[in-house]
């Protein structure tokens, strides 16, 4: 399957690296840290989104994003479900986890799911 991970720090980074392991191709965007890549570009082909950019940004973000492919917010922080209303299918992870754990295999959190056409893809 192929992923866009939104946001490239540690934590977007670790799920990154369990999704490759996982045989998903992934890609990143990340402006800060590739200001060469563009969102559109990095979106190509693109069948599942993960949102691990921090949830500050998630409002701003939306509004860029294509509302038809899954997406799967991993943030943390205080967040707006209104703000991904539109999108087709969304899941969100949370709990308590770190980077570390992911890397770790120990991961400690949640999910919940869109109560649309829910998420229930094995990436």
């Amino acid at each position: 399957m192929k992923v866009l991970v939104i946001g490239a720090g540690r934590f977007g980074k670790a799920l990154g690296g369990v999704l490759e392991e996982n045989g998903n191709t992934v890609r990143y965007f990340d402006p800060k840290v590739f200001p060469e890549n563009s969102l559109a570009g990095e979106l190509k082909g693109a069948e599942v989104m993960v949102f691990a950019a921090p949830s500050v940004a998630a409002e701003e973000m939306a509004d860029k994003l294509p509302k038809d492919l899954p997406l799967i917010f991993t943030a943390k922080g205080f967040w707006n479900e209104g703000v991904f209303r539109e999108f087709r299918d969304f899941s969100v992870m949370a709990g308590a986890a770190y980077a570390e754990d992911i890397v770790d295999a120990e991961p400690k959190f949640g999910n919940r799911n869109s109560q649309k056409n829910c998420f229930r893809r094995n990436i």
